[in-house]
């Protein structure tokens, strides 16, 4: 932990906060009641063996108490102390560089407090840093956005030293996508899984950018932005172009200027006419690939209706009576003649015919 040697001094404000919390303390601290908090430890420690006692899981020794109240009598602005020790959530970040999502510092106006602030400052700066790398490299951006949420309680120097050091870790990030861009005639490269940079695109990582200042970040998220368009010019062409879609979209999300929303507007418009003329092609190839193939189904179709028809004329044939060729002369088949009508005089029935 950083900070002048009275920073050093009041480090000794974690015992302190735990024993106002157990209850050693009253909100009146002065050196009368510091004697008696020292005479009241002391004589805990004594009845426990005078080894140890454990206050809030922390093992403390006798020398410890003599150290502590010793430093104790030297350390300036013990409210600010009382003030730390009655908000649980505030004091477990500062000891534990830890929150849970939805965990919210109570409301204090001594939170405004100029004098407050400076004296939290290097050690909030401590825990706000800490606990923001954590949350950036699990891209956990729900505890990320409580984190930014609740009062900033540092000196304007050091929040732009701890918005430093969370764009330093972006940038490594942003990195490995410019890399993805460079080398992307690398055999391999439209895999964008072997990369690793597909979880970059992700609702997650984008939604710490998102929750981070956009006056002081709007830089870097243009910046990311244009990298973002880069990577989905080439995953349209080698990857998939439903994902290149997702990132266009994930860019003109993190856009800030207009300019740059308006680059990147353009190039989703110019990449959705290559897709719809890609779609318009496949479709007219498809339609003269049906068109050829019932063509040729037809065809087949004809073919097998004329070989159908030969095999009935030749069954015909075969079928007429066989004609006698063994003379060697050739013989007409004929078809037969039509029966031969007999001419009967008109005689009625039952009456003789006469003789000529």
């Amino acid at each position: 932990m950083r900070g002048s040697p009275h920073v050093v001094r009041t480090i000794n404000a974690i015992y302190f906060t735990r024993l106002f919390a157990t209850g050693h303390f009253t909100r009146d601290v002065n050196s009368k009641t510091l004697a008696i908090a020292k005479k009241k430890l002391l004589a805990e420690l004594e009845l426990g063996g005078g080894v140890t006692i454990t206050i809030q899981g922390k093992e403390i020794t006798k020398n410890d108490i003599l150290i502590f109240f010793d430093e104790l009598q030297k350390v300036e602005n013990i409210d600010y102390h009382i003030i730390v020790a009655e908000d649980p959530i505030l004091l477990g970040l500062l000891e534990y560089n830890f929150l849970e999502m939805g965990d919210w510092f109570k409301k204090n106006e001594m939170y405004k407090d100029q004098g407050f602030i400076e004296w939290i400052s290097p050690f909030y700066f401590t825990s706000f840093t800490t606990f923001a790398e954590s949350c950036i490299i699990c891209e956990d951006d729900a505890r990320l956005k409580t984190l930014i949420r609740n009062p900033l309680l540092m000196t304007l120097r050091d929040t732009e030293s701890a918005w430093a050091e969370v764009e330093q870790l972006i940038r490594k990030d942003l990195a490995e996508l410019q890399h993805f861009v460079n080398h992307r005639n690398v055999p391999q490269w439209h895999e964008i899984e072997y990369y690793g940079i597909k979880h970059l695109f992700g609702y997650e990582y984008v939604g710490i950018i998102l929750a981070l200042p956009v006056d002081r970040f709007t830089i870097l998220r243009d910046e990311y932005a244009y990298i973002a368009m880069q990577c989905a010019t080439h995953v349209f062409g080698k990857v998939s172009k439903e994902k290149a879609h997702a990132i266009t979209e994930t860019a003109l999300l993190l856009a800030v200027t207009e300019g740059m929303k308006e680059k990147i507007s353009y190039k989703q418009a110019e990449m959705f006419n290559i897709g719809h003329q890609a779609r318009k092609q496949r479709s007219t190839l498809i339609v003269k690939r049906c068109v050829l193939l019932l063509g040729i189904i037809f065809i087949l179709y004809l073919f097998r209706l004329i070989a159908y028809d030969n095999q009935d004329g030749s069954n015909l044939n075969t079928n007429a009576p066989a004609a006698d060729t063994s003379n060697g002369s050739r013989v007409e088949l004929l078809e037969p003649p039509p029966p031969q009508q007999t001419i009967t005089n008109d005689t009625p029935p039952g009456i003789p015919k006469q003789k000529n």
